[in-house]
């Protein structure tokens, strides 16, 4: 869909013990099914009835496809937002009017941004720009990630705070960049000499 769009319908059921179920699609991560299914049990994503509305203004030079592709989901339900800009731009990011953002791995159409809906949520997509570098962060749905400056692309010699704020069971433990190397701060700061992804490590408590 360009721009905004929201489809209603009903999605399946994980058990993960009796008498307790949460919403949850596969979307090809079976890894990340299982510890978004445990951490939305800890976190509390009973089946009440309400559904959580997420919106995505893709803008004009994108397509966004939600997966499952509804609009409105049940509390827990995972959701895989895949973009496809026009020729001659990039995917950076998705930025949340909470001022959090969410990525992609590069180059990976199979690990799109995915998102835990325990909320409404409204995002804009954020492509790449022509004399800019672009920071992008993949942390699964096991944290918040955030920018400062937000913007996701920046001019070069820019310094961006990463900020990574675990959601309830898991711990940051690093960002592994793709340079192989590793940073353990939180918060941490990057210089933007070039594109930059990286890929955030948790360990996770008993």
């Amino acid at each position: 869909m360009k721009g905004e769009g929201e489809v209603v319908d009903h999605v399946g059921q994980l058990w993960l013990k009796e008498g307790f179920s949460v919403s949850c699609f596969k979307l090809g991560l079976p890894h990340v099914l299982g510890c978004v299914a445990i951490l939305c049990w800890m976190s509390g994503c009973e089946e009440t009835g309400k559904r959580y509305t997420l919106t995505i203004d893709s803008g004009p030079d994108a397509t966004v496809t939600l997966d499952p592709p509804w609009g409105r989901y049940e509390p827990g339900t995972l959701v895989g937002i895949y973009v496809t800009p026009d020729s001659g731009r990039e995917f950076v990011q998705i930025l949340w009017d909470d001022g959090t953002c969410s990525s992609s791995r590069p180059g990976e159409s199979s690990r799109p941004p995915v998102v835990l809906m325990y909320e409404d949520m409204r995002g804009t997509v954020v492509l790449s720009s022509p004399g800019k570098y672009a920071l992008r962060i993949w942390a699964y749905t096991y944290a918040t990630v955030a920018f400062d400056p937000p913007d996701g692309t920046y001019d070069p010699g820019t310094t961006v705070t990463i900020t990574v704020t675990p959601r309830p069971g898991a711990s940051f433990w690093n960002i592994q960049w793709d340079d192989t190397t590793r940073t353990y701060d939180n918060p941490d700061q990057v210089t933007m000499d070039r594109d930059k992804w990286g890929m955030v490590d948790f360990y996770f408590l008993p």
